[in-house]
C-alpha cells in the first residue's frame, strides 16, 4: 500500500462525527468513499485485500456497464468487443485494484449514461428521477463528473430525435442531481489546493492524455530520470497508446467518411463528447488559469474510450483483424498489468518491505521516530512518514512513537500534527533502541541534524535497511 490508501483508511476508521469535521478541511472529493469504507472497514478490516475489493468489484460494475451501454448503441457484437477492451485497459485494472474512489467514478459514469438512455426513452418521472439520484452520488463520488453532465448535454443537443420537452427534463434532472450535491462541491472547491499540479506544462499535459491517462495508469515505480526507459512496460504503454489511438482513429475517420444525410452513428455522439470533453475542459483550464488535471480524476472516461476502441475493432473488415488487434492490446497489456502488481508497483512505495523489518526486528518498548516527509522550520509538522503504521498497524504495536503529538482525530485532519524530534527528547527516557525512519531523498543537512540529537544523547547509529524511497536507520544507547 501507499500514501493514497493510508489516507483511506486514516479517513474510513474515524467516527463518523470525526470522519464529518475532517472533511470540512480536507477530502471532500473523498467523503462517500471514504463513509462507504467506513462501514466495509468494520465487517472486514483493513487489509490489502479488503480494501481494495470494493473498488474490484466497482470496476466490475463498470465492465457490466460498458457491456448494457455498447449494446443499446449498437448490438452485440460491439458489446462484446467494448467489454473486453475495457476490462484490459491499464487505467482500468489499475483502478480496480486502488483502494480509492476512482473505480467507483467509471461505474457510475457508466451507469449514468444507460439510465440517461432509458430516461430519453420511458420518459417517466422515475427514471428522470433515478438519474437524479445518480448523477449526485457520481459528483460526490468525484467532484468532475460535473463535467460529464456536461457531455451528456452535448449528446442531447446533437441527437435529432430528442425533443425540447426531454432535453427540458434532462436540465430539470441534472440540476437536481448537481444541487443535491452542492455541499460536496462546495466543499472540495474551497480544497482544491490538494489536487493542483504546479508543475504542468503543454508537454507533460499531453504525454499524460496520451499515454498515461488510459494506457498505464499511476504505475510504475519512481524510477531515477533515464532509468525507466529500458523498461518493458515503457516500451508496452506506448505501443498499446499507439494501436487504440489508431483504432480511434479509424473509427472516426471510416464514421466521418461514410456517413449519410448529414447524421452521425448514435455512438458518435454518445461516446466522443464524454472522451473529449472533461480532458479537454480540465486541461485547458489548468494550463490557462490554475492547475486542477491529474489523469487519475479522469478515471470516469475510461469506458467511453473502452467503447471507442471497440467501434474501431468492430469496423475493421475482417474477423481475424479483429481478433489479431485484439490480441496485440492483450500483449502490450499484460507487461503494464505486471508492473502494476509488483511490491513496489504504488508509485515506488516500500511500506511493505519497511514494515516487515520493523516486524521482524524491533521489540515492544523500542522507540520510532518518523521523520517529516518535507523540512519543516517549525516546531511541529503534518505531514510525517507515519502514515506506514496505519497502512501496516501491526508491526509497530508496541512501539513509541517519539514526537506524536495531536491525533489527525482530534484536530480534524487526515495526519494530526507532530512535534519536531528536538521537543521530544524527554520521551528517550527508558528507551535504549530508536528506529530512524526517513525518505532516502530527505535532505542530507537535516538528516544529520537529528542524528546528532540522538548522538548527543546516548545513541550510535547503524544504516540497517534502504528501500527504493525510504532507509531506516537504528540507534542503539
Amino acid at each position: 500500500m501507499w500514501t493514497d490508501e493510508a489516507a483511506t483508511i486514516a479517513g474510513a476508521r474515524r467516527t463518523l462525527p470525526e470522519l464529518w469535521r475532517m472533511l470540512q478541511n480536507v477530502d471532500a472529493v473523498h467523503g462517500l468513499y471514504y463513509l462507504l469504507m467506513h462501514f466495509w472497514i468494520d465487517l472486514f478490516g483493513q487489509s490489502a485485500l479488503s480494501l481494495r475489493m470494493p473498488s474490484a468489484l466497482a470496476i466490475g460494475a463498470g465492465t457490466a456497464g460498458v457491456y448494457v451501454l455498447a449494446r443499446r448503441l449498437d448490438g452485440r457484437q460491439l458489446a462484446l468487443w467494448s467489454a473486453l477492451v475495457f476490462v484490459l485497459l491499464p487505467r482500468a485494472t489499475w483502478a480496480g485494484m486502488e483502494a480509492r474512489s476512482f473505480s467507483f467514478s467509471a461505474a457510475a459514469a457508466v451507469w449514468l449514461t444507460v439510465v440517461l438512455m432509458v430516461a430519453l426513452q420511458r420518459a417517466t418521472a422515475w427514471w428522470w428521477a433515478a438519474y437524479a439520484a445518480l448523477a449526485a452520488a457520481a459528483i460526490a463520488f468525484n467532484l468532475y463528473l460535473v463535467l460529464l453532465l456536461a457531455a451528456h448535454a452535448v449528446t442531447l443537443l446533437a441527437l435529432r430525435e430528442v425533443s425540447w420537452r426531454l432535453r427540458f427534463s434532462w436540465v430539470m434532472a441534472a440540476g437536481l442531481g448537481t444541487l443535491a450535491s452542492a455541499p460536496v462541491v462546495y466543499l472540495s472547491l474551497r480544497q482544491g489546493g490538494q489536487i493542483s499540479d504546479q508543475d504542468l506544462g503543454w508537454t507533460r499535459w499531453a504525454r499524460n492524455v496520451v499515454i498515461n491517462q488510459w494506457f498505464l495508469g499511476d504505475t510504475p515505480t519512481t524510477e531515477p530520470d533515464g532509468a525507466g526507459i529500458s523498461q518493458l512496460w515503457v516500451i508496452s504503454a506506448v505501443a498499446l497508446a499507439a494501436l487504440c489511438w489508431l483504432l480511434m482513429a479509424f473509427a472516426l475517420g471510416r464514421t466521418l467518411k461514410s456517413r449519410r444525410s448529414g447524421l452521425l452513428p448514435r455512438w458518435f455522439l454518445w461516446v466522443v463528447p464524454q472522451v473529449l470533453l472533461p480532458t479537454l475542459i480540465i486541461g485547458c483550464y489548468s494550463l490557462l488559469v490554475h492547475p486542477m488535471y491529474n489523469p487519475r480524476y479522469l478515471t470516469f472516461s475510461t469506458p467511453a474510450v473502452a467503447v471507442l476502441i471497440g467501434v474501431g475493432l468492430w469496423l475493421l473488415p475482417h474477423y481475424w483483424q479483429r481478433l489479431a488487434a485484439l490480441v496485440l492490446i492483450v500483449l502490450f497489456t499484460v507487461p503494464i498489468y505486471l508492473s502494476q502488481r509488483q511490491v513496489q508497483a504504488k508509485s515506488g512505495a516500500d511500506w511493505v518491505e519497511a514494515a516487515d523489518f520493523i516486524g521482524a526486528y524491533a521489540r515492544p518498548g523500542d522507540g520510532v521516530y518518523f521523520s517529516p516527509r518535507y523540512p519543516s522550520p517549525d516546531a511541529t509538522t503534518r505531514l510525517t512518514l507515519r502514515r506506514i503504521a496505519v497502512a501496516y498497524p501491526k508491526p509497530f504495536a508496541g512501539l513509541r512513537d517519539l514526537t506524536a503529538d495531536i491525533p489527525g482525530a482530534a484536530d480534524g485532519t487526515l495526519d494530526g500534527s507532530s512535534n519536531s524530534l528536538g521537543r521530544s527528547l524527554d520521551r528517550l527516557e527508558r528507551i535504549d533502541k530508536v528506529w530512524v525512519i526517513r525518505r532516502v531523498d530527505y535532505p542530507a543537512g537535516f538528516a544529520r541534524a537529528d542524528d546528532r540529537l540522538l548522538q548527543d544523547a546516548g545513541f550510535h547509529s547503524t544504516v540497517v535497511w534502504t528501500g527504493s524511497l525510504n532507509t531506516i536507520v537504528e540507534f542503539t544507547r
